[in-house]
């Protein structure tokens, strides 16, 4: 990689930590319904990785965490009882999973040479995993937590306290949406984005 290309990665690096940060603060980044935050802050994170590959994907799946983490103190309801329980719990659920996410899809895209085929599964693993390493995390480091269920019942929620029923709510609901919306999305932006980047990198 020539001096040119990293500082056309290192721009485009700043581009995507501007835009990551600003959706998640704003109502672009998440859509709460009820104690369901559904997020939509896999799709910069999964692009960056598809195009700069695994470790700017690291990078910006930290990001994603550590203002998924913020979020707990700015009105996520969910995310505020996890915090009353275990704070260091909390912050390892909402960071590792996000990194994981960017790792994952930046070798997914690396592996198969930035194809069509890199593309797409890479922006449909990007919620899946999400979804998956997060709801692990909270199962691992909560669910056996009495006062887990309690938070539960104190917003409202009691009637998910069974494991199953939660998993339904949090994965069969959520997960479902953020699988289609965020999936689509960041293939449709990455693999033309991703072309046009190659084809600007080759003209320098």
């Amino acid at each position: 990689m020539n001096s040119q290309q990293k500082i056309s990665n290192m721009v485009l690096a700043a581009v995507f930590t501007a835009l990551i940060i600003v959706m998640s603060f704003t109502p672009l980044g998440y859509l709460r319904v009820g104690f369901v935050s559904i997020s939509f802050m896999t799709i910069p994170v999964a692009i960056g990785a598809i195009l700069l590959g695994p470790v700017y994907g690291a990078y910006f799946g930290l990001l994603f965490g550590i203002t998924s983490f913020i979020q707990c103190f700015t009105g996520d309801l969910f995310g505020a009882s996890l915090v009353a329980i275990n704070p260091a719990f909390t912050a390892v659920m909402c960071i590792i999973p996000r990194i994981c996410i960017g790792l994952v899809c930046g070798f997914i895209a690396k592996a198969i040479k930035k194809s069509v085929p890199a593309f797409l599964t890479a922006s449909m693993c990007a919620p899946l995993t999400n979804t998956a390493l997060f709801m692990g995390f909270m199962m691992i480091l909560f669910y056996n937590n009495p006062e887990f269920h309690t938070s539960l019942a104190s917003l409202g929620i009691a009637g998910y306290t069974n494991l199953w029923s939660l998993l339904w709510i949090m994965i069969g609901v959520n997960g479902i949406i953020e699988f289609f919306v965020c999936g689509i999305v960041s293939f449709g932006i990455a693999s033309p984005l991703s072309h046009a980047f190659a084809h600007l990198q080759r003209s320098k």
